[in-house]
């Protein structure tokens, strides 16, 4: 199976006030040409689409353009799909409505992922979705907190009698990540990925967006940012993952 994922896009972001939508739509022009060059099965957009859960109607116009592209892609390439999980900076603290709730309502878009889902796929892999979720999300699904409803995920998906392995696509906390490359400090803090999927023995990749540093820690691969969000990461290489599973 071939995997292409990407992620941490922050449509709308600006920097030193300058607004940076012209270089962002490059980039998810230069993804819309990696599928046609590549072709992978499966195409996963790792979250943070957006820099704000208000995204402006630039924002939208670009992302529009965009996942029009991915799901023109997919409907002319029978048994491939394409999915964009929610990330932390397009959803507000409280409420149901975020920013990829506009992106939800149209059935020929990719599916927008907004909450953890096991999805079936083929006798090599089964897709487990971990997209963020927020602390008020959780408690309307009827779970304590966001990492109980994660990890009651994880469990689920790894307990099926079905012994298909499973490959995850994930927008959390990666304990031991490092967010630059002169960052000495574990990111182990807030929502993470559950402790049950580092260890499961079905378990065959987790790819992971949030921290923004590439980097590849034993069955984690961070697939880092897709452009440069601040000073930070400038040395940092940016871009997409293809991978053989």
């Amino acid at each position: 199976m071939r995997v292409l994922v990407t992620g941490d896009k922050h449509l709308g972001l600006t920097s030193d006030g300058e607004p940076r939508l012209e270089e962002q739509r490059r980039v998810l022009a230069r993804c819309v040409e990696l599928l046609e060059e590549r072709m992978p099965d499966v195409y996963v957009d790792l979250g943070d689409l957006f820099h704000s859960p208000r995204p402006g109607p630039d924002a939208y116009e670009v992302a529009f353009e965009y996942l029009r592209a991915v799901a023109e892609w997919t409907s002319r390439r029978e048994g491939r799909a394409a999915w964009v999980l929610a990330g932390n900076h397009d959803k507000p603290t409280r409420g149901m409505v975020n920013a990829l709730t506009p992106l939800a309502g149209f059935p020929r878009l990719p599916r927008v992922m907004t909450s953890p889902l096991l999805q079936p796929w083929d006798s090599r892999a089964a897709l487990l979705f971990l997209p963020f979720v927020t602390e008020w999300e959780a408690r309307r699904a009827g779970y304590e907190g966001a990492q109980a409803w994660l990890d009651d995920a994880a469990e689920g998906a790894l307990t099926l009698r079905e012994r298909t392995p499973l490959l995850v696509f994930s927008h959390l906390e990666v304990p031991g990540a490092t967010a630059h490359a002169w960052d000495a400090t574990q990111r182990d803090v807030g929502l993470r990925i559950p402790a049950a999927l580092l260890a499961g023995e079905r378990v065959l990749r987790i790819y992971a967006g949030h921290v923004h540093r590439h980097q590849v820690l034993e069955r984690v691969t961070v697939v880092g940012s897709a452009v440069h969000v601040d000073f930070g990461e400038a040395a940092d290489p940016k871009g997409a993952l293809l991978a053989e599973v």
